[in-house]
């Protein structure tokens, strides 16, 4: 036997190493998409709420109560997705701020391309087919 020769369970021992390290990095593929999913979930529930105190704003007036809910809902979905979408996190940054102070409003319009809720669902759209593509492939 030569230094190269291997026995047969060290073989079987280095195959089963193979396919564990195999299946742990496909189960953090996994969670990693699991992970996306909650951050967009929460922008999506962000532009949910946001879509129904507009509509409610245009029959009842601003309230400031609400306003502020949605600060904290936009903070809270931009803390989720910046791993992920930067444009995402500053939209949902400025929403955040806007909805806390609406002076900010401008200002934030001015340093993200677009706040429109619409565009932000499309982007979350997005993020979920790219997600699923890279754990396909």
């Amino acid at each position: 036997m030569n230094g190269f020769e291997l026995s047969i369970p060290k073989i079987f021992d280095t195959i089963l190493e193979g396919l564990k390290f195999r299946d742990g990095r496909k189960r953090t593929e996994r969670e990693e998409l699991e992970r996306t999913v909650e951050a967009i979930t929460k922008i999506r529930s962000a532009v949910v709420e946001t879509k129904a105190y507009l509509y409610d704003r245009q029959r009842e007036g601003v309230c400031r109560d609400r306003e502020l809910a949605l600060a904290r809902r936009w903070q809270e979905a931009a803390k989720s997705i910046w791993r992920y979408d930067r444009e995402l996190f500053e939209i949902s940054n400025v929403k955040a701020l806007g909805y806390a102070d609406p002076t900010e409003w401008e200002r934030g319009e001015q340093r993200v391309p677009t706040v429109k809720l619409d565009d932000i669902v499309a982007q979350c759209d997005h993020l979920i087919r790219t997600a699923e593509k890279s754990l396909d492939g």
